[in-house]
């Protein structure tokens, strides 16, 4: 019987429950030039990324004071009136440090306050040195780790892109026109000098979350980062246990003999 329970805990060893995260969405709504993009992002998200409803959704106008026990943190807000602060860099610089991850939206050109912001904290990262592309178009190409689910392209409505520097990420949507240019950044576990534990995504792109603008690739590459954003991190290696060699074995099966030779020789 020991037996078997044996078998039946290792065949469920990974039988785990499904993921379930804290998440924040930091929205922007009272100043954002756009009330209803902005809702309709707010709106949209539990329908895409918690359509199993595993997820703890907070929403809050502007970063808590404290982002501790989040695993996910979604700030959504694009306009020139919300540009990440020093308090929010350090923030998030925080909460990255600790294992979250942190998804940053931007825009277009019409947005270069909110932009710039964006981009000095991602050098602040380690994540590289990024500069904003005008001539860069919204077709583009869809790289891993974002292009599941058959995602290899799409347009983005009204899209901003950037070139990068340093990049220790990756560009994971690539102008079809330039070939060094992007709208969509991953920088996975590891890849952020200054947060190595965290997970960091950008989008300079409003609309992709939208329901309204699904088609095109939009929706699914939404949904695609919805689960990037929500896997955990893998657990470290497991380093395999060393095999013994032909003189090993021989050497061990002597020891074990000797071993049993003397405890038959004790006096009992």
């Amino acid at each position: 019987m020991k037996k078997i329970h044996l078998l039946l805990w290792a065949a469920c060893a990974f039988c785990l429950p499904a993921h379930a995260d804290n998440v924040l969405i930091v929205h922007g709504l009272s100043t954002t030039s756009e009330i209803n993009t902005t809702q309709a992002n707010i709106d949209n998200w539990p329908v895409v990324c918690n359509a199993q409803g595993q997820h703890t959704i907070t929403y809050a106008d502007t970063p808590p004071a404290s982002l501790a026990g989040y695993q996910q943190i979604w700030d959504i807000r694009f306009s020139n009136t919300s540009p990440l602060t020093a308090g929010d860099m350090t923030a998030y610089t925080a909460a990255l440090s600790s294992g979250a991850s942190l998804f940053l939206m931007g825009e277009n050109s019409s947005f270069m306050t909110r932009n710039d912001s964006l981009f000095q904290f991602v050098d602040q990262a380690g994540g590289g040195q990024l500069t904003f592309d005008g001539s860069a178009n919204s077709a583009q190409t869809v790289h891993a780790p974002l292009n599941a689910n058959g995602l290899t392209s799409l347009t983005f409505p009204a899209s901003g892109s950037a070139t990068a520097v340093g990049l220790t990420g990756i560009m994971a949507t690539v102008a079809t026109n330039t070939g060094n240019s992007g709208t969509t950044f991953v920088w996975p576990h590891g890849t952020l000098a200054s947060a190595p534990a965290g997970k960091l995504t950008m989008v300079l792109d409003v609309n992709f979350m939208m329901p309204g603008y699904a088609d095109d690739g939009n929706g699914q590459l939404f949904a695609n980062l919805c689960e990037f954003m929500a896997t955990p991190q893998p657990p470290a290696t497991v380093q395999p246990v060393p095999t013994l060699g032909g003189w090993g074995m021989a050497a061990l099966l002597g020891l074990l003999g000797l071993t049993a030779a003397r405890a038959r020789r004790r006096p009992r």
